[in-house]
């Protein structure tokens, strides 16, 4: 944003002004994204949202929080994107502690992945610490180590760009303090990337915020299939309701326009008076092909690790689950069968790393699809407290099939 000329110089004096008012000088970066008790605890708590063109594309940038405290909003954040950016840093000790067992580094790549984002790019920041000085052999150790990680998660030929986020170098322009790169910077990459779209299909969206502003509701979300024009009709899930759209805005509620389409995040308004029909979560659809909400599915998991009061994963086990920005309560009735090399056998249970078919019921319905109807609407993570128990995708809506 700083280095596109995205922010004007009032605006950066303000920030630099309010973080030094918070003995923070250094933090005025972070001031872009975030906002409040954020920039006063210097964490970023909830998913950050800010927008900007080049020549060639238009962005939408969702900055996640890091902290193992927040993962439910990285989820959040990741099931919008298209494109992922894993930031490591670079600094002595900083990347170790992030890609060790119970890391963040490590558990948003793999989120990332079981959340549907098909292409990554890690971008190892700080190169300009005093303890890393561009050193290509930092660069190195970090993209030999997470370089077999990434594979085994399914991400071949991962791009590496070592970069400095506070002073700018590699991030829009290449520098020539690492001679021993010769890749793009950042933004060249991302602007020479192929845009991921899922065209065709009837529409749907869900709904990661509902917000009354100037009299008016207003949705946001993201545009997984199909398109919507201003005047379409959509009906809301879960219920019975249709709504009108009065207005479409992009760029962060800055740009009005005619239509959105697939990959796009995006503003709808409506009239006040539905509010109480719609929520986070929910799906906004075509009347004439509704996605259904339900209280039960079976899915296919892989249990990736167990909460110290779960030995196994068996019937009664349960946590919440997330299915794109929807989060309920989840509980294990059955496990159907547990899968090896394609080859399904019979087991009561799952220990770590096991993949398996399990039944599945939910505290209430919300709506989704199976994984072959809609990729996005059918996927799940299973979450406890600090702990991705495992994450799959859903095989079946509603109980299995009686034998």
């Amino acid at each position: 944003m700083l280095h596109t000329g995205n922010i004007d110089e009032r605006t950066i004096e303000k920030y630099k002004r309010e973080a030094t008012e918070l003995g923070r000088d250094s933090w005025w970066l972070a001031f872009i994204v975030d906002s409040g008790d954020e920039r006063r605890k210097g964490k970023t708590v909830d998913v950050g949202r800010v927008c900007f063109s080049t020549q060639k594309k238009r962005y939408t940038i969702l900055d996640a929080p890091g902290h193992d405290k927040y993962v439910a909003q990285m989820i959040s954040g990741a099931t919008q994107a298209d494109i992922g950016v894993l930031v490591v840093s670079a600094r002595r000790g900083e990347f170790g502690d992030g890609f060790s067992e119970m890391g963040q580094t490590r558990e948003h790549a793999i989120l990332t992945k079981t959340l549907g984002i098909s292409k990554i790019i890690v971008a190892i920041t700080k190169m300009d610490d005093n303890t890393v000085n561009w050193s290509e052999e930092v660069y190195d150790s970090i993209r030999k180590e997470l370089t077999p990680f990434l594979k085994s998660l399914g991400y071949k030929n991962v791009p590496f760009i070592p970069l400095s986020g506070y002073t700018g170098e590699n991030v829009v322009t290449c520098t020539d303090l690492c001679p021993w790169y010769d890749g793009p910077s950042l933004l060249g990459m991302l602007d020479n990337l192929k845009p991921v779209r899922r065209l065709g299909g009837e529409f749907s969206m869900t709904v990661e915020s509902v917000d009354v502003l100037l009299g008016r509701l207003c949705v946001r979300g993201k545009v997984h299939t199909g398109n919507v024009t201003l005047g379409d009709t959509l009906k809301i899930v879960p219920g019975d309701v249709e709504i009108t759209v009065n207005e479409i805005l992009a760029e962060n509620e800055t740009v009005e326009i005619e239509s959105a389409f697939p990959g796009e995040c995006i503003t709808l308004k409506f009239p006040k008076n539905m509010k109480n029909h719609i929520a986070r979560g929910f799906v906004l659809c075509d009347p004439e092909n509704t996605i259904g909400a339900h209280d039960s599915f079976v899915g296919k998991i892989k249990i990736f690790d167990l909460p110290d009061h779960l030995q196994v994963f068996s019937a009664g086990s349960n946590g919440i689950a997330h299915i794109q920005n929807a989060q309920v309560l989840c509980t294990s009735e059955r496990v159907i069968c547990k899968m090896k090399k394609k080859k399904k056998m019979r087991a009561r249970c799952l220990l770590e790393r096991d993949v398996g078919v399990v039944y599945f019921k939910l505290d209430s319905s919300i709506p989704f699809t199976t994984y072959e109807e809609n990729k996005d609407l059918g996927r799940f993570t299973l979450r406890d407290g600090k702990n991705t128990i495992g994450f799959g995708t859903i095989l079946r809506t509603g109980p299995p099939l009686k034998r």
